[in-house]
């Protein structure tokens, strides 16, 4: 998440100190929120910064965290209005056009979805375009260190991190699984082999842990042991690769919406088997 440092707008005069103070923790935390992936509580912590003051920083803050939930009515409006009170200047002009073409496509998912919309501006202005780059007014008298969250779209990164991480962790399931099964197979085979020697030890009247054992008594005793061993890997194998595949879907369906919420994933498939039995699964950090 890219985040830009601005000095808020000349119209955001606060009431009173302590007003003013009160909705710039509020923003603050509503920042923080954001950050965190934490939208809804972004949402209300920017709700009451804007209660006790209206500063462009929060319209567009707010704005932006309503069209991350998918309220584009809201989005719509705050955007709006967000655009109309931002400072004109070459120094703000960059981050300004990046709330535009959020508002943008905000405005066209409201046409699709047919949702509410607030009226067009009926003051002249144009709040459609960016506002030309012209020298900044002086601000010395306004406070500084104000951060407005970018509207740069971070949903294709999380949603192409999404399928490489899900999709990986069930490839790696499906892998899993396949070789569980051909274990088993070899292990069902071994074991054929096995009771086809025994069967003939016995015809001929031999038996296997007496004086005098048949010679194929140590084939027979083999391949027992390998049919347990591919029967144990084989286990191993369904085991983890089950465990893995329901972790992809998993992953797939609970992936955060945001991108930077992504980036703090980490996950790490781990399986393997103990003389208490198989084990498969993912630890990790969501």
């Amino acid at each position: 998440m890219l985040l830009v440092t601005l000095a808020p707008s000349a119209l955001a005069v606060p009431t009173t100190a302590a007003q003013h103070e009160k909705s710039r923790a509020d923003f603050a935390s509503g920042n923080e929120a954001f950050r965190a992936g934490q939208y809804e509580n972004a949402r209300l912590r920017y709700q009451s910064a804007l209660a006790s003051e209206r500063a462009f920083d929060i319209l567009c803050n707010l704005g932006r965290t309503e069209a991350v939930l998918g309220d584009d009515a809201l989005a719509l409006r705050h955007l709006d209005e967000c655009l109309k009170e931002y400072p004109p200047g070459a120094e703000t002009a960059a981050a300004r056009e990046k709330f535009f073409t959020l508002r943008e496509q905000v405005r066209t998912r409201c046409a699709e979805r047919r949702c509410e919309t607030t009226p067009a501006a009926t003051d002249g202005t144009d709040a459609a375009a960016p506002a030309a780059a012209t020298e900044p007014a002086s601000q010395s008298s306004e406070p500084k260190g104000s951060e407005a969250a970018s509207s740069e779209s971070d949903s294709g990164s999380s949603s192409s991190a999404r399928w490489w991480v899900a999709g990986g962790v069930g490839a790696l399931g499906v892998a899993g699984l396949a070789l569980g099964v051909g274990y088993f197979v070899a292990s069902g085979n071994t074991s054929s082999t096995a009771e086809a020697l025994r069967d003939d030890i016995a015809g001929d009247g031999g038996a296997c842990g007496e004086t005098g054992a048949d010679p194929r008594c140590d084939a027979f005793l083999d391949q027992v042991e390998l049919a347990r061993e591919q029967h144990t890997i084989g286990i191993v194998g369904v085991s983890a690769g089950a465990a893995l595949v329901a972790a992809g879907a998993l992953l797939f369906g609970l992936w955060p919406s945001g991108g930077d919420s992504a980036s703090g994933m980490r996950v790490v498939p781990q399986f393997g088997w103990s003389p208490g039995g198989a084990y498969g699964g993912l630890r990790g950090q969501f």
